[in-house]
């Protein structure tokens, strides 16, 4: 019963449980592929931040220079 809920906890978790005659080397590489995907959605989730921090500095500027202008 013990070893069901760790897989049901690993599978909950986004963590796959070493499969029967699994190697340590197999499973570090799992890993590592597993961390290197998380890496590059993180950064992508990143980019997109600083994209639109962009985007409204641009636009507070703009209106900024605009109301300047009117007066």
């Amino acid at each position: 019963m013990t070893s069901i809920l760790n897989q049901i906890a690993g599978l909950q978790s986004g963590v796959a449980p070493p499969l029967k005659g699994e190697s340590e080397s197999e499973r570090v590489a799992q890993l590592e592929k597993q961390l290197a995907t998380v890496t590059e959605q993180r950064i992508q989730h990143l980019e997109k931040l600083q994209e639109h921090q962009v985007a409204m500095q641009v636009g507070q500027h703009s209106r900024s220079w605009i109301f300047m202008q009117d007066i």
